[in-house]
């Protein structure tokens, strides 16, 4: 072999171990690349794979903490339950498992084959069965399937205040009411179990993460008359035929809430079996045209102006035509004095009053007494209810609103008006929750009682108060007089707004006031919705159930009858104040 043969040889021999060089080299990148993207840019997310695969995760929700009344009462606690799981790979046989499970849970026996045979390391069967069907499974011992204890929320009281409460769900959060507002309060924090699973498949475990409970939550409500509230209320709309009411009962000095209850209702223990129309708070969540209760802020805006008490108005004989509509009074009217207006509910005669305090005057003292605003109860789904801006009113609106049309609330707003005219023109925001509190009982967090602003003077409530007691007196609110307590209020008959128009047939019918007169304690509002002819008036339907409220509501408080509050009267300015004071330093 020549020299050249020998060269190119060589040279061919330098090219193919540069291949194979390149080549190798090429692979060898391609590896650590390939390393690089599965222990380094994606070593997480395998981690999470082989986690995945090897563990199961199952949270622990914590023990909510219960909800008391004002007096420790338990409205809403937790009770210990069982959820039962099946960890396939250590179930030994599966049809006598499938068998057993499905008699005692009442689970279709396919289903639960299904179960045992997938491939995870843990599965929920059925969730906070009771502790005699957790007995009948634990005594079987069957393999690959576990107990979990959970926490149950309970409410003992069924019915009673449930949407003051609302409810929670499976996965133990709180839905409506104070269950969903203080949420995070009340749920602490959830743990976890962990199942692990070898390279056979095999469960072992499971560890826990503990759960931390959650604090407690005091109410201001009274469970005895919010029991009263409702039956009360459940008693008048079964004889009127409303289809929905409300009730609410407040401390005039600090702004509690004593009762509030809303009518349909729902079993917060069996929610998952109503419609969820039920669960909505209609004191809170549902404005209507007030009526002629609203004539006392019509009344407190003319008042504030200087009104003449002893000026006679004519009330035209019970009508008047208002840019091109006729309004009329419940029966004719001549000349009335502004106290007789309030005593008879003479809508003619609001109006006149309204008009001559003027728009500007009256959309203030709207707004001054809260309406058009949250009252700022810590309640979800709160409504503002509807005032129209002053520069919208039409030429007749002034005349309107007089007497409660073109304006919409809610009952809470009307109750805590009537309790600041209680309560010597004071405006406060409701409180609903008194404190938060450990399990133990220590108090973590204080919900002080808050004044909102004055809404009128001093002698204007005064003024209001005293024409409030002549409606019961010797007005339409005559069924709202007691035999025990002296109480003053006025009466509401609106007209439902059906299909954009005025309904002649369908009313929401109200009461508002407070007692007792001379030494008030409590304002309550009741509003009953569609009542039909003939018994739809707010003086026949509501003020009955405002007297049976007052009277169960003040002898759960230890007020004096009427006899001891005349007498003690000439001493209930001074010592309003100081309930104020005492009230407002918590």
């Amino acid at each position: 072999m020549n020299e050249t043969s020998v060269r190119e040889k060589e040279a061919i021999n330098r090219k193919r171990i540069l291949i194979v060089g390149g080549l190798f080299a090429i692979w060898a990148v391609v590896i650590a690349g390939r390393l690089v993207n599965l222990q380094v840019l994606q070593h997480e997310k395998y981690c999470r794979k082989a986690i995945s695969q090897q563990e199961r995760t199952m949270v622990i929700p914590a023990a909510r903490g219960s909800i008391l009344d004002r007096n420790g009462k338990l409205l809403a606690v937790c009770r210990k339950a069982d959820t039962v799981y099946i960890a396939p790979a250590d179930v030994t046989n599966v049809y006598h498992t499938a068998r057993a499970l499905s008699d005692i849970l009442g689970l279709e026996r396919q289903s639960v084959i299904k179960t045992c045979r997938r491939n995870r390391a843990a599965i929920f069967v059925k969730r906070m069965v009771p502790a005699d069907v957790a007995d009948r499974i634990r005594s079987l011992n069957l393999a690959g399937v576990g107990l979990k204890p959970e926490n149950d929320r309970y409410y003992p009281q069924g019915q009673l205040a449930c949407h003051v409460l609302g409810f929670t769900d499976l996965v133990n959060k709180g839905n409506y009411g104070v269950e969903q507002e203080f949420n995070k309060i009340i749920a602490g924090n959830d743990g976890s179990w962990f199942f692990h699973r070898d390279a056979l498949g095999r469960s072992y475990g499971p560890a826990e993460r503990p759960a931390t409970a959650g604090s407690d939550l005091v109410l201001t409500i009274d469970e005895v008359i919010q029991y009263h509230t409702e039956r009360a209320l459940e008693t008048a709309m079964e004889e009127s035929n409303a289809a929905s009411g409300s009730v609410v009962v407040m401390d005039i000095w600090s702004g509690d809430i004593l009762a509030m209850a809303s009518r349909p209702g729902f079993d917060p223990n069996n929610y998952g079996s109503y419609e969820l129309d039920r669960m909505s708070n209609l004191a809170v969540t549902r404005i209507y045209e007030p009526g002629s209760t609203f004539k006392l802020i019509t009344m407190a805006a003319a008042l504030e102006a200087g009104l003449d008490l002893e000026r006679k108005i004519d009330c035209g004989h019970g009508r008047l035509k208002v840019g091109g509509r006729w309004i009329h009074d419940h029966r004719p009217f001549g000349d009335l004095t502004p106290a007789e207006i309030i005593a008879h509910s003479s809508n003619v005669g609001a109006m006149k009053i309204g008009m001559t305090a003027g728009s500007e005057r009256l959309h203030r003292m709207i707004t001054s007494f809260g309406f058009g605003q949250q009252t700022g109860i810590r309640l979800p789904g709160e409504e503002k209810g509807l005032v129209k801006p002053l520069e919208s009113w039409s030429g007749r609106t002034c005349a309107t609103i007089s007497f409660g049309q073109e304006v919409s609330v809610t009952p809470l707003q009307l109750c805590r008006a009537v309790a600041a005219i209680a309560a010597d023109g004071v405006l406060r925001v409701p409180r609903l929750v008194m404190r938060v509190q450990d399990r133990e009982g220590e108090e973590i967090r204080r919900f002080k009682p808050q004044t909102a602003n004055r809404a009128v003077s001093e002698r204007t409530a005064a003024v209001l108060r005293e024409m409030m007691a002549g409606v019961v007196e010797i007005g339409t609110g005559g069924r709202a007089a007691s035999d025990h307590y002296q109480t003053a209020g006025k009466t509401g008959t609106a007209q439902m707004i059906v299909d954009g128009k005025y309904s002649d047939s369908r009313f929401v019918a109200s009461f508002a006031g407070f007692a007792p007169y001379h030494r008030p304690r409590i304002a309550v509002v009741v509003v009953l919705s569609d009542v039909r002819r003939p018994n739809y008036q707010g003086g026949q339907v509501a003020a009955p159930v405002f007297r049976e409220v007052v009277d169960a509501a003040l002898r759960r408080l230890a007020v004096p009858s009427s006899l001891d509050e005349v007498l003690l009267a000439e001493y209930s300015r001074p010592q309003s104040r100081e309930r104020t004071e005492r009230a407002e330093a918590g």
